[in-house]
């Protein structure tokens, strides 16, 4: 099986993605949240985005803007899914 060529950055989304995943996702787990509710907001998040911004993100670029801005992207992303389940819990009587 070959794994698909990345550019940079899909690649800078991709690791700021993982890291700010991992971190909602413990904080989620330590604040009693619903961790299903969690990842499935963190992903209608990242679908969101690439419906709505995707097809204007410069991805073919790799200067040092472009892939900060990538970066950043990646790690804004999954704080959705947190910010769903939190609101939903706090919903819940």
């Amino acid at each position: 099986m070959k794994l698909p060529s990345l550019t940079a950055y899909a690649k800078a989304q991709a690791f700021g993605m993982a890291v700010s995943f991992a971190i909602a996702l413990h904080y989620a787990n330590q604040m009693g949240l619903g961790l299903a509710i969690y990842v499935i907001g963190a992903a209608a998040c990242w679908l969101a985005f690439e419906f709505i911004q995707g097809r204007r993100e410069p991805s073919h670029l790799s200067d040092a803007k472009t892939l900060t801005r990538a970066m950043a992207i990646g790690l804004a992303l999954p704080w959705g899914g947190f910010l769903l389940a939190y609101l939903l819990n706090a919903l819940r009587p």
